[in-house]
């Protein structure tokens, strides 16, 4: 699959993956008529679109904090929230 970074980020804390909206929208390759991965784009650029996650919106509960590091941690499996990847979808939040 393909994770952008703090996708990835988010995988390595949880081992969930998925693609965050805000983010997704950035790569041009997102329909902006359906807010899902364009696959006719992405094949023409010869990206597999078998490797692209649905995006979830911000705010959408995506896992929890892994156990194992929850115990490095010292502390229960605290949940992850997508939230808007992209700055200036954090800004505006």
């Amino acid at each position: 699959h393909l994770l952008m970074i703090p996708d990835l980020l988010r995988y390595f804390l949880s081992g969930e993956m998925h693609s965050e909206f805000t983010n997704a929208s950035t790569t041009q390759a997102l329909n902006p008529a359906t807010g899902l991965w364009d696959e006719r784009l992405l094949t023409a650029i010869g990206i597999d679109p078998a490797i692209m996650l649905p995006p979830v919106q911000p705010g959408t509960a995506v896992g929890a904090l892994s156990e194992s590091i929850a115990q490095e941690l010292g502390t229960a499996a605290i949940p992850l929230i997508a939230v808007g990847e992209h700055d200036t979808a954090s800004a505006v939040a």
